[in-house]
């Protein structure tokens, strides 16, 4: 509060400790702030774009949503056109990659549950590890090598394909043979374990040899490349190769745990 006559400041006082005035009860009068009015329509924008955060939460959930739905779409055409005409394959393109890594993903999951499914009943003791692991990992292992080998081969014959594209080829190519494969494991659920070993043995066949044949000699081979016959020989043998350590590796595994390891001491000596 100040005086009204001099301006001196005074904190409560009846009169001014300067000129005397009486003060009383009067307050200095203070100036009512005013808001700046804001633009009308860009007060309108900012109110549009506010949105609620259980909102926002609600629209990522159902973007995810449809993204998911999109690919599983997008999955589904890719199973039916490759299906219907395998040759199309060789007509993938970098777009095909996500589907392809579906199928590998699936055909590697399938493996071990059919293999675990097939073995319930025949065998008093059954490790998870060794029937559901090692077979995953050895499927991987496997369709990992052939994919390698054959971005090796195309390098060697101076192909320079881009690796996703090549993946996309690869999972394009074997929708026929996992579809065999599969269908052998699910023979082999059923305990009919002679058909078993036939689609089993078609699909991987596929994976190691034909499927990389296929892609090796989509393209002609370039000016300075090695032959691809010689290219070719180089793949089977890396993957026959893999194949058998693989193989060998699993058995070890999983007869040493289901019988204690003799069987596997057996094996280890033959």
């Amino acid at each position: 509060m100040n005086c009204p006559n001099c301006g001196q400041e005074a904190s409560g006082e009846k009169f001014c400790s300067n000129c005397g005035t009486p003060l009383g009860n009067y307050e200095t009068p203070t100036t009512p702030v005013q808001e700046i009015p804001q633009n009308s329509e860009q007060a309108a924008t900012v109110q549009a774009n506010v949105v609620p955060v259980s909102e926002n939460s609600s629209q990522k959930t159902n973007e995810v949503v449809k993204q998911v739905a999109s690919q599983f779409k997008e999955f589904g055409s890719f199973l039916l056109r490759h299906w219907k005409k395998p040759s199309e394959a060789k007509n993938a393109t970098e777009n095909d990659f996500i589907p392809s890594l579906i199928t590998v993903g699936v055909v590697s999951l399938l493996t071990p549950i059919f293999l675990f499914i097939s073995l319930i009943g025949l065998l008093y003791y059954i490790n998870i590890g060794s029937v559901i692991i090692l077979p995953l990992i050895g499927f991987l292992v496997i369709f990992s090598a052939s994919y390698g080998t054959t971005i090796a081969g195309l390098r060697l014959a101076k192909n320079q394909s881009s690796a996703k594209l090549v993946f996309a080829k690869f999972g394009a190519y074997l929708v026929p043979f996992a579809s065999l494969y599969v269908l052998g494991l699910l023979f082999g659920a059923l305990k009919i374990h002679t058909l078993l070993s036939i689609f089993s043995a078609i699909g991987l066949l596929g994976i190691l040899f034909v499927i990389p044949t296929l892609i090796l000699f989509e393209n002609k081979k370039e000016v300075g490349g090695i032959d691809q016959i010689y290219t070719l020989l180089i793949i089977v043998s890396v993957n026959l190769l893999v194949f058998g350590i693989a193989v060998r590796w699993f058995f070890l595994n999983i007869l040493g745990s289901l019988f204690g390891g003799i069987g596997g001491a057996f094996l280890g000596f033959t």
